[in-house]
């Protein structure tokens, strides 16, 4: 199981990311995350994929921070 968690960061170089939680849902496969962090990022002005570091990223004109989406194991899949 795998889920999408939303970071942000403040736009330039250097800058560390923050408030990393876990968006609603979970998902079967790695793929299925995937592509709900390609939608998620689908209505921002300014978007793509950064490879090196595995996330996909969001920000729109005029705004300081951006988002970031990463797919991550579901740590809490299976605990009851």
């Amino acid at each position: 199981m795998f889920v999408v968690k939303k970071y942000q960061r403040h736009l330039g170089p250097g800058q560390n990311s923050f408030g990393g939680s876990a968006l609603p849902g979970s998902y079967r496969t790695q793929r299925e995350a995937r592509d709900e962090a390609e939608r998620l990022i689908s209505g921002y002005q300014h978007k793509g994929y950064n490879g090196e570091q595995d996330y996909f990223w969001g920000r729109n004109d005029g705004e300081n921070v951006g988002c970031i989406y990463s797919v991550e194991p579901d740590m809490m899949a299976g605990l009851v």
